[in-house]
């Protein structure tokens, strides 16, 4: 049973336990330069049922680095628990699993953006879409000052199967700039678009498409992976194809997204969002707003 866990965490880049795994009483008195090392180097605890325990105490340290490091691994943690078999999955005190989640939540206001950044995702890859969770990842995504960030979290939640009207909102806001500092932002919401293809963010995308800017070329290439569905874009792009001295790069982004319209055809953008391919709920939910 142990074996087949072991393997799913290895594969999400994570191996935590093993036959010559240590304690959690020696991991607490290890000094905290050991203790950042033991989880750079892939951590080891036995009893597998103290994984939790570990986490929960590196998130709670003292250190902001430990905190960092805690977090992140987490992150790998989640994943592997969502792609391993049910059975190789131990039994996980109630205990330790709820204080695993405030741990988390409790670092969604950390002054560090890779700790904020790897909290929210865990949170996120814990479990499967339902409305109280939407709206709790929502709101984080909207307090969140980073753009990168905030674009990273919209992705996961997709990934994990979100798609509602709010979501696909959150979306077409990060849309409403195209100033370098919204870039990746940007980025990430029309790899959702592209990958939702939600017909109320047609009107949006086909205003962005026909006016010159930043966000023209990735807008043509959203309208191209939705192929027929976007066949009421269709007169816009003729128009557009029409326009004397015409950028060739959107001339050629146009000319693709017209096609893959008419022959319903459409064109899966160059770095597709990927759907997580099965989500469990990994333990009884306790999410906490920190704020």
């Amino acid at each position: 049973m142990m074996t087949k866990l072991f393997t799913a965490l290895a594969l999400s880049g994570l191996a935590v336990a093993c036959s010559h795994g240590i304690t959690l009483e020696e991991f607490k008195a290890k000094m905290p330069e050991e203790k950042v090392k033991f989880f750079q180097a892939k951590p080891k605890i036995e009893p597998l049922s103290d994984l939790l325990g570990l986490y929960v105490l590196s998130l709670n340290d003292p250190s902001p680095a430990m905190q960092k490091v805690a977090a992140q691994s987490a992150v790998f943690l989640v994943l592997g628990l969502q792609t391993a078999e049910l059975e190789a999955i131990p039994a996980f005190s109630k205990r330790d699993t709820e204080a695993l989640q405030r741990a988390l939540c409790s670092h969604l206001t950390s002054p560090d953006d890779e700790t904020r950044a790897a909290a929210a995702l865990a949170l996120v890859y814990a479990y499967p879409p339902e409305k109280s969770r939407e709206a709790f990842f929502l709101r984080q995504i909207k307090r969140e000052p980073n753009t990168e960030i905030q674009g990273a979290l919209l992705e996961a939640m997709v990934q994990m199967g979100y798609s509602s009207r709010a979501v696909v909102d959150q979306a077409l806001a990060f849309l409403e700039s195209d100033t370098d500092e919204y870039k990746r932002a940007t980025d990430s919401a029309f790899k959702v678009l592209a990958y939702l293809k939600p017909p109320q963010a047609l009107a949006p995308l086909i205003a962005l498409a026909t006016k010159p800017s930043s966000l023209q070329d990735d807008a043509l290439k959203v309208l191209a992976a939705y192929g027929r569905e976007a066949k009421v874009a269709k007169s816009a792009l003729d128009a557009l194809l029409k326009t004397e001295n015409l950028n060739k790069e959107i001339q050629k982004a146009a000319g693709r997204a017209f096609e893959a319209i008419v022959s319903g055809k459409a064109i899966t953008p160059p770095v597709p969002l990927k759907p997580f391919p099965s989500v469990r709920t990994l333990w009884p939910e306790v999410l906490v707003d920190p704020r």
